[in-house]
């Protein structure tokens, strides 16, 4: 009897503690945005920075209007230079090629343990965003695809 009592308390004790240190994160948890909805928040005006999460070379082939280059595999490099420039509570839209890619995913970790709280995955990438006939500035039909700066 003794010990289904322990038993019990511990399972409370620890079903508490997953709920106290949900509620203190919950607000960190990476978040998905629909194509539809990011180009909506963008003709509203809202202030959003786009980043392409894909090698430099993917981008200057073709990206979406106004984002940055910002790949994942230099993020360690980069990531000073995007702390002074952004802050925590910035949109960021992260986005590569599609929903099979996992480096906006990665990306967006790092962000959130860096303290970012409203970090953004575009749900289908690039892929999604050029079904739906959205902006994006490619090297063929757009002179802008290679004189695309990456982050600096």
């Amino acid at each position: 009897m003794k010990n289904k009592i322990i038993i019990i308390i511990i399972f409370i004790i620890l079903i508490f503690t997953y709920s106290n240190y949900f509620n203190k994160h919950e607000k960190n948890i990476i978040k998905i945005i629909q194509a539809n909805k990011l180009i909506e928040k963008l003709k509203n005006g809202d202030k959003i920075f786009i980043f392409d999460v894909r090698d430099e070379r993917f981008f200057k082939f073709e990206h979406i209007k106004n984002a940055k280059s910002f790949p994942y595999i230099n993020f360690q490099k980069l990531k000073t230079k995007f702390i002074k420039k952004f802050k925590p509570n910035d949109m960021i839209v992260l986005y590569c090629d599609s929903s099979v890619c996992s480096l906006s995913y990665y990306t967006a970790i790092e962000l959130i343990k860096l303290g970012y709280k409203n970090v953004f995955i575009l749900k289908g990438g690039i892929d999604e965003w050029e079904k739906k006939s959205y902006p994006i500035f490619n090297f063929y039909g757009n002179s802008n695809a290679s004189n695309a700066k990456p982050l600096q």
